[in-house]
């Protein structure tokens, strides 16, 4: 990390969403394609990113920290009403600028190739009921991000808030230089479940031409 927090800016909210951009086991779009002309079967073997815990993988660059949390992923599917694909994000902004984030920022492609979108709010809401559930398997994630990054201001971010703190929604946020933060983000249930497959998660920064992937399965 190039610079303390104790030069960083204050942080301020924005309406703006901007991914990460990730410099290690970093696939641009145009890599992609041998993977989906391979007839979207799922590839076992196929590397992942590295990872903190047994759940949690990461990609750090040299301006950013991004971590992805499959812990609560392990249940998705269990209810049959509202089932979603829930991903714990944690993010750090090692730039000298800030960094703009929200939902529409990401992608997730499972290995068929097929890709989705995080889902509205109003649907989260109304069918998902996991959310508290998934709050407290997040613990282990976020004590992690907290010793990793210590000296780095931390900043709320709350794209999905369960039912009951509606009045605290953030769907973007902006991360000044030294600051991080962590959140859930919700996706459509991929057809044939989660378990034992690998997945790619597609980050793409405002005002960038480029897409960025983070590879993860869930165990």
């Amino acid at each position: 990390m190039s610079k303390s927090a104790e030069s960083s800016p204050l942080f301020t909210a924005s309406a703006w969403a901007v991914p990460l951009t990730v410099a290690l086991a970093i696939v641009h779009i145009p890599a992609l394609a041998p993977a989906l002309a391979a007839g979207g079967r799922d590839v076992a073997s196929e590397q992942t990113s590295p990872r903190l815990n047994r759940f949690t993988y990461y990609e750090r660059g040299s301006e950013l920290f991004l971590g992805v949390d499959t812990r609560a992923a392990q249940y998705a599917g269990q209810d049959e009403r509202g089932a979603m694909f829930p991903l714990g994000i944690g993010l750090a902004n090692l730039s000298d600028g800030p960094l703009y984030v929200g939902p529409e920022s990401f992608v997730l492609e499972a290995s068929d190739g097929r890709r989705y979108s995080a889902v509205a709010y109003e649907q989260f809401l109304r069918d998902y009921r996991r959310s508290r559930t998934d709050e407290r398997l997040a613990d282990t994630f976020i004590q992690t991000m907290n010793t990793r990054y210590s000296t780095f201001r931390f900043t709320p971010w709350r794209p999905f808030p369960p039912a009951g703190d509606i009045d605290v929604i953030q769907r973007n946020v902006e991360l000044g230089h030294a600051f991080w933060t962590r959140s859930y983000l919700y996706f459509p249930l991929p057809e044939g479940g989660v378990r034992g497959r690998t997945f790619k998660l597609l980050v793409k920064p405002r005002d960038n031409e480029e897409t960025y992937v983070v590879t993860f399965s869930v165990s």
